[in-house]
């Protein structure tokens, strides 16, 4: 759950991250985890890269809190 990106799978249950503003995205099974994970870093998580309070985001945010806590 990760405010910049949102976190999800894809058919064959491999991982795919998406930036929340359509940018980018990344998927386990054309990049393998290991570099998924150093995408994530790099493109969600590292400093400079976490959003701002935008209503839109925060909305997408708050639907997926609720979503996984279901």
């Amino acid at each position: 759950m990760l405010p910049t990106c949102t976190v999800n799978y894809d058919d064959d249950t491999k991982l795919y991250v998406k930036k929340r503003d359509g940018s980018a995205s990344a998927s386990e099974k054309d990049q393998g985890f290991v570099d998924l994970q150093k995408w994530v870093y790099e493109n969600c998580l590292k400093r400079r890269h976490m959003q701002g309070y935008n209503k839109e985001s925060a909305a997408k945010f708050w639907n997926d809190v609720k979503r996984l806590t279901k």
